[in-house]
């Protein structure tokens, strides 16, 4: 009888382990089929890509909305925002108010961010603030490092539709500009013919601080890039977590590899303040609430 029973828990066992090992096949499975089919969608738009930038430039070699003559064009400056109204109205945006170049929109648009955003905001008396709020915030995934690389791809992608300007230049809402980050990034873009320009930042972490960028475009932050808004058709992923690799890095390798004239500025025109996916490790309430991918 004792026999009998040993054998019936080796069986249970056994048939454990392999229920355990086809669950994790399938989990791995998934996350492949997630991996691949967020990378064919990326060799998808590469000729789509290419043709709408040719169809942007015209007869030009660049896809700039502006004539040539028009010294001082519009630039938007985009900070998306999710409930930090302090900080955004503290660091992101006052940065933007101290700008040497004046023509520019200060376009805030909220990540379905509660009242207070909308009432620091209102505070201000600077009329070249302008403040979108989204009706509800966009689906991301929980997991924090997932959901650190597509956060904000919502109002980011919404900014694409709602800006004015010519040209755009983001803002994280925990980050700031240097005060001639605009004035010297758009001229040097527009002396060399370029679509998109990217600098230097600082990187300021305990109270230490190192610089980080230089002439390969893989390392740069979101902050300090400049580009025309004849590129406004690119628009973040909210789906590239698949691929391991954060929104912004993706559209950047997009717009490389369908040909946007780019060039590097040897100077520093922002200060990061990174966060990561630290930030995200508390708010599990607010991926489920806000939709599951």
């Amino acid at each position: 009888m004792s026999r009998s029973r040993a054998l019936i828990k080796a069986q249970i066992k056994k048939r454990k382990s392999i229920h355990s090992l086809y669950l994790s096949t399938r989990k791995a499975d998934a996350g492949f089929a997630e991996f691949l089919s967020e990378h064919i969608a990326e060799l998808g738009c590469r000729w789509r890509d290419r043709v709408t930038l040719r169809d942007e430039r015209g007869d030009s070699q660049c896809c700039w909305l502006e004539s040539v003559d028009d010294t001082e064009p519009l630039v938007t400056v985009r900070i998306a925002t999710k409930d930090r109204p302090d900080l955004l109205v503290e660091r992101a945006v006052a940065s933007a108010i101290r700008q040497t170049y004046t023509n520019i929109e200060i376009l805030v648009v909220g990540d379905g961010c509660d009242h207070r955003t909308g009432k620091a905001l209102a505070q201000l008396s600077d009329p070249r603030i302008r403040y979108v709020n989204l009706g509800r915030s966009g689906r991301y995934p929980i997991k924090p490092w997932a959901r650190w690389h597509v956060a904000g791809t919502a109002p980011m992608n919404a900014s694409l539709l709602l800006a004015s300007g010519d040209w755009l230049t983001p803002c994280d809402d925990d980050d700031e500009m240097t005060d001639d980050h605009v004035e010297k990034l758009l001229r040097h873009a527009r002396n060399n013919n370029l679509e998109l320009v990217w600098s230097k930042s600082e990187v300021v972490r305990n109270g230490s601080v190192r610089i980080f960028g230089d002439e390969r475009f893989k390392s740069v932050t979101q902050g300090s890039i400049l580009y025309s808004m004849g590129l406004s058709s690119f628009m973040y992923s909210p789906t590239c977590h698949r691929l391991g690799a954060p929104a912004d890095q993706r559209l950047w390798a997009r717009m490389r590899k369908a040909g946007v004239r780019m060039g590097f500025l040897d100077a520093v025109t922002y200060r990061y303040f990174p966060a990561g996916s630290a930030q995200y490790r508390c708010d599990d309430s607010a991926g489920v609430k806000d939709g599951k991918m």
